[in-house]
């Protein structure tokens, strides 16, 4: 899927303001936009998707914050919770961003549901390789 011309020129038009990011708030949009950009968060890059573009030296760096935001509401909420096994609904986007913090977070065994199964199995592949 590529970019279409709305997100091009948010992308361009943000580049060129004194703002130093821009959020990518449409599914369709956080991984169409990585082939715009200069670099990657280690985040954005396990993930496959880009939801924060910072504007730093000239370069365009994604980053995805659904991560460590999850992460860090995880650690705060239910940070005593045993996580010998998780379940998660959901491999989209935001789930792909939840299954990355959860397993970073120590969480032993992840099974992942969602209605689309092709989905579910996809993100898996991409959590074991």
């Amino acid at each position: 899927r590529s970019l279409d011309s709305e997100g091009r020129l948010r992308l361009r038009v943000s580049a060129s303001t004194r703002f130093p990011q821009t959020e990518m708030t449409s599914g369709r949009h956080e991984s169409a936009v990585i082939p715009l950009l200069d670099a990657l968060s280690d985040e954005a890059r396990c993930i496959g998707a880009v939801n924060t573009v910072v504007f730093r030296d000239g370069q365009r760096i994604g980053h995805n914050t659904d991560c460590s935001g999850f992460a860090e509401g995880f650690r705060r909420g239910l940070g005593d919770v045993e996580r010998g096994c998780v379940v998660q609904m959901g491999a989209g986007g935001a789930g792909a961003a939840v299954a990355h913090a959860l397993l970073s977070e120590g969480v032993g065994q992840l099974r992942i549901f969602d209605v689309e199964s092709e989905r579910a199995q996809s993100l898996v592949d991409n959590l074991n390789a």
